[in-house]
C-alpha cells in the first residue's frame, strides 16, 4: 500500500509513469534532470513543517509559553537547510552511488 501510494504521488509530480495490473513503473524524467527534492515535495511533505511539535503548549508554563516564539525559527532554518541539500542530489548521483556499492561487494 505504501509503494502504491508513493508512485501515485511520484507519477503525480510527472516523475515515473505507472502502467496498470503488474505492469510496473519507469522513469518519466532523466535520472540527471531531478533530485531528491523533486521527490520529496512529490512525496507531499513539504505540506508541513518537519518538526511539528507540541501545538498548544500551556502559556502559563515557562517553557511552554516560550517555546515556539524560541524554536521555531531555528527550526524553519533547519528544515530550509535540509531542503536545500536534496535539492543538490540528482537522482543520477544515486544511481552512480549504487552502482559503485554494488561493484564493491563484489
Amino acid at each position: 500500500m505504501i509503494i502504491r501510494r508513493t508512485l501515485i504521488s511520484l507519477k503525480a509530480a510527472g516523475l515515473v509513469n505507472v502502467a496498470a495490473g503488474t505492469g510496473g513503473a519507469e522513469l518519466a524524467v532523466k535520472p540527471e534532470d531531478f533530485t531528491l527534492f523533486d521527490i520529496y515535495k512529490a512525496s507531499g511533505s513539504m505540506e508541513e513543517n518537519i518538526f511539528g511539535f507540541h501545538e498548544q503548549p500551556n502559556p502559563a508554563c515557562p517553557v511552554g509559553g516560550n517555546i515556539h516564539n524560541i524554536l521555531d525559527s531555528h527550526l524553519a532554518d533547519a528544515q530550509k537547510a535540509f531542503e536545500q541539500s536534496l535539492a543538490t542530489v540528482k537522482f543520477s548521483d544515486l544511481a552512480a552511488e549504487l552502482k559503485k556499492a554494488e561493484s564493491a561487494e563484489k
